[in-house]
């Protein structure tokens, strides 16, 4: 009997008494059975949130498939209706032009509001696809402000600043996406120019007087000032337009020396032409890093949309000054060179929200079939705060003090900046 309790009490340890064997193979045990019952919860309670995300957004893209449903409801009736109106009442050619203005922009904008819906509730890669919507945005307010043009021609002069100064402020999204997209891929972009050739910084024809850019910080830098001081300049001669038609110096397309027009549109094409320049130069330093966006279609867009209205617009108003648009329905030859501009922006849009679709898809974003260098989908953004990224501007603001200190150091005025690789510019 002695020798057996000398053998016994290990074994009849209780649990909880401290260092027997079976209380440690006890306490492993409601550790591991508490581990498990851990990861079962954090299991479940990601799954829930997995499926209570996903059932959001198939109930944003429900609800948004409901709204392209009855904004083409209001398009058939809107066209029905004014199909009816103009064959009991004729009202001129204007009239016509409105309507089949209108029938255009009630098309458009659904679509290109519907590819903002897409990227905005897939919002998994916030940097691009902000300016990536900013971009898409183009066509609702170009086509918008077309038609409330053409519609309300006395109040042209007004509704054109939006969109003058929407159409530069897409050139500065467009090279930020590039940048975007070069920083986030292939880190950080300027020591990576710094490796290109030296002659990719020499200028081409009409600038090759001009010195080459040195590869590097210098050559992002001057890339985006280059397409930077087209805002500026652009909002500039908004201003100064509003100002001088206020006080009937303007004259809209009428090439006249003592008129302000001939002198803004002088200004406005040759700070468009060096953004234009300034962004072909860097498509060319990069475009092999670009190759998985397929850019030049991007480019394609951008400058259709974008310099082909501006050029369509001095076309018009060069025909105008030559006496080729004559009078129509007691309306002077100015308002119906506007209108013809309007109605084929109304008209043009509605192909640019076609080819945007190609060109800017949120598979580009949620997909890795073309992009092997995204390795796993993330999570998107909430919607509000895919908003406010895409909305609030905070990189151009930075961006254009950045430039007038720069502006104001080349003149000696004493103004601190950061060095060229870094601040606003550096990604």
């Amino acid at each position: 009997g002695h020798g057996s309790s000398a053998a016994d009490p290990p074994l009849l340890t209780a649990p909880g008494v401290h260092g027997g064997p079976m209380a440690v193979a006890e306490k492993r045990l409601i550790k591991h059975k508490q581990d498990q019952d851990h990861l079962h919860h954090q299991g479940s309670f990601s799954s829930r949130r997995c499926c209570a995300s996903s059932l959001g957004y198939r109930c944003l893209r429900s609800v948004w498939r409901h709204a392209l449903l009855a904004a083409y409801g209001v398009y058939l009736l809107y066209v029905l209706l004014s199909t009816r109106q103009l064959l009991q009442d004729p009202g001129g050619k204007h009239e016509i032009a409105c309507t089949i203005g209108g029938a255009f922009v009630l098309l458009t904008v659904p679509l290109a509001l519907g590819l903002c819906f897409q990227h905005l509730t897939h919002f998994v890669e916030p940097r691009q696809q902000a300016q990536a919507v900013r971009i898409i945005w183009t066509v609702p307010v170009y086509a918008t402000t077309a038609w409330l043009c053409l519609r309300f021609p006395g109040h042209v002069i007004y509704i054109q600043c939006l969109r003058e100064v929407y159409e530069a402020y897409v050139i500065y999204c467009f090279l930020q996406y590039l940048v975007h997209y070069l920083g986030d891929v292939h880190g950080d972009l300027a020591p990576r120019l710094a490796l290109k050739p030296a002659v990719v910084g020499h200028h081409r024809p009409p600038f090759c007087c001009l010195p080459p850019w040195v590869m590097g910080g210098e050559f992002l830098e001057k890339c985006r000032f280059g397409v930077l001081q087209f805002v500026v300049v652009r909002f500039c001669t908004t201003v100064a337009a509003v100002v001088l038609q206020a006080n009937g110096l303007y004259g809209e397309g009428v090439y006249d020396t003592h008129r302000g027009f001939l002198w803004l549109s002088l200004v406005n094409s040759a700070s468009q032409a060096w953004a234009l320049y300034v962004l072909f130069l860097f498509y060319h330093a990069t475009h092999k890093d670009l190759v998985h966006i397929h850019p030049f279609g991007k480019f394609l867009c951008i400058k259709a949309v974008v310099f082909f209205s501006y050029w369509q617009g001095v076309a018009i108003g060069y025909l105008l000054h030559q006496g080729s648009i004559q009078e129509l329905d007691m309306q002077p030859p100015e308002t119906v060179a506007r209108a013809i501009k309007d109605l084929l922006v109304c008209m043009e849009m509605f192909v640019a929200a076609i080819a945007y679709q190609f060109m800017f898809p949120v598979s580009d974003f949620i997909g890795a079939n073309d992009r092997p260098e995204i390795a796993v989908e993330r999570e998107p953004l909430s919607l509000g705060h895919a908003l406010y990224e895409s909305a609030v501007p905070l990189e151009l603001q930075s961006d254009v003090l950045l430039l007038f200190s720069r502006l104001c150091s080349a003149r000696g005025l004493g103004v601190s900046h950061k060095d060229s690789d870094g601040g606003a510019l550096r990604r």
